[in-house]
């Protein structure tokens, strides 16, 4: 029995579980590069950061914000298991019992029964439930970072070690405790880490990390035997790295646990290391998992989190988290933070991607830098750290996508930059529009997909270059994609 217990209004009394479709498990695609659903299509991840929904939302605003993401299209939600130092939830549970004074991952408080009437009946794990049932009912995938930052490796730079509650024993035990309560669940991505290095100095916290993956893998498989021996086939599994630090390849690439990678840095760093992990062997999926949030320091703006969005995607990521500073911790202004613009904004990469196309699907495109000619492909700005800096980073950075025979190119300009391109790899007879990603449409049209080519006097060819001079003048928050298709593969009307 828990000490805390008040009662729920009576507004939000469920006493019966929702047997919803779950949205389709995933699993990497043919060519490591995607994850893809039970129908072979590719999915397109559009993530958004909820780190404390289910520790700090009652049942009535967790079902708020999840339904508000999922009608803003987001499909992904980053939730927490367990946070911080402490860990009781809104209604004052815990998710373990103490020992010695401790918290004792080993031994999860469970009642009898789940009913959120009875506070003697609803726990920790209940509500944990009642957030994963939400994502199900809106057909959402789910990152469940296992057991968030100071719970393994302490403070963020290492220190404060008396934070540390878990070695590999016991996080074994957990991960095992975590991943047989919901193996029936198949929209979870599972991720060890949580914002935290993997070794700092002399302290080398990747057998905890290891026997906690194991644990997941096991107690998805309904089996318990920590000899470290398990079946991954069928679970997406991942590591949160820490920003400033080395990213999941660099600790775990090569471990079977480890289905994908995962990146969090800041928007300089991002392409190079989404390129690094595109790079390795054996291929597997990477992404960014964390970037920069909107509001952070409230310098970054709409502009930045789509520029670090955009060059990430294109620069080989299977898809993109987004955040706002307000947003994962549940600020007091978080019901009205979640319509930002920049928020707002990420359902057009999705749409460009997974409807603006003439393609079977975007796994078609890979990304592709000799496309852009001279290596005019411009920079961003190292500005990420302190929140005693105001200034946001200025990117003026162009990437590009491609199918192998260039037949449609994406390419995408951070700050309206002109765009020049090989013209010898480009369709002779091609076809470009602007794509607007403040708008979601394509040129000046009012219509979602209503696509309007620019006409000849809009681009200059010559021998080996196409110009296209985008809308306005370079400078912020004038981002555009011009998209690039064969008009010989357009089927006639």
């Amino acid at each position: 029995m828990k000490a805390t217990r008040f009662a729920i209004p009576v507004l939000i009394l469920v006493t019966a579980h929702w047997t919803w479709a779950q949205p389709p498990q995933m699993s990497i695609g043919d060519n490591g590069r995607f994850l893809t659903n039970q129908q072979g299509e590719t999915v397109f991840i559009n993530g958004d950061t909820g780190w404390n929904l289910a520790l700090l939302l009652n049942r009535a605003d967790a079902a708020h914000y999840v339904k508000v993401r999922n009608s803003q299209n987001f499909n992904l939600l980053g939730v927490s298991a367990i946070h911080g130092n402490n860990p009781e939830n809104f209604y004052g549970d815990a998710p373990f019992e103490k020992t010695e004074g401790r918290w004792d991952p080993s031994k999860p408080i469970i009642t009898d029964g789940n009913d959120p009437g009875n506070r003697l009946q609803y726990d920790y794990w209940d509500h944990l439930d009642y957030v994963l049932e939400l994502t199900e009912k809106y057909k959402m995938y789910v990152a469940l970072v296992v057991c968030f930052n100071n719970w393994v490796a302490g403070s963020g730079n290492g220190g404060n070690r008396s934070q540390i509650v878990f070695n590999k024993d016991n996080a074994y035990e957990y991960g095992n405790f975590i991943g047989n309560r919901y193996k029936d669940r198949k929209n979870i991505l599972w991720m060890m880490g949580g914002d935290r290095s993997a070794v700092y100095g002399e302290y080398d916290y990747r057998e905890v990390y290891r026997a906690m993956a194991e644990g997941c893998a096991d107690g998805i498989k309904g089996v318990k035997n920590h000899d470290g021996n398990y079946d991954i086939s069928g679970i997406l599994m991942s590591f949160h790295p820490q920003k400033n630090n080395p990213n999941s390849s660099q600790w775990f690439h090569n471990e079977d646990w480890l289905t994908f990678n995962s990146i969090q840095a800041c928007p300089s760093d991002q392409e190079g290391l989404i390129e690094a992990d595109y790079a390795m062997d054996p291929v597997k999926p990477t992404w960014l998992f964390e970037g920069r949030y909107e509001q952070y320091t409230y310098a970054y703006k709409p502009w930045h989190v789509r520029f670090q969005a955009y060059i990430s995607v294109f620069a080989g990521g299977f898809g993109h988290v987004y955040g706002n500073e307000a947003i994962w911790d549940f600020d007091p202004t978080w019901k009205t933070d979640i319509y930002w613009d920049g928020g707002l904004h990420m359902k057009y990469l999705n749409h460009i991607l997974t409807g603006g196309l003439d393609l079977d699907s975007f796994g078609d495109l890979r990304p592709d830098t000799l496309v852009i000619a001279n290596g005019k492909r411009g920079t961003t700005s190292q500005q990420c750290w302190s929140f005693k800096t105001l200034e946001a980073p200025y990117s003026s950075r162009i990437v590009a996508m491609a199918t192998d025979d260039y037949s449609t190119v994406l390419v995408y300009s951070a700050d309206g930059s002109t765009i020049e391109l090989r013209s010898e790899l480009l369709p002779e007879d091609l076809l470009a529009y602007w794509y607007n990603p403040r708008t979601g449409r394509f040129s000046d049209s009012k219509e979602i997909n209503h696509k309007l080519p620019l006409t000849a006097q809009q681009f200059t060819v010559n021998d080996t270059l196409v110009v296209f001079d985008l809308p306005g003048e370079p400078g912020f928050d004038n981002d555009w994609i011009l998209l690039i298709e064969s008009q010989s593969d357009k089927s006639p009307d």
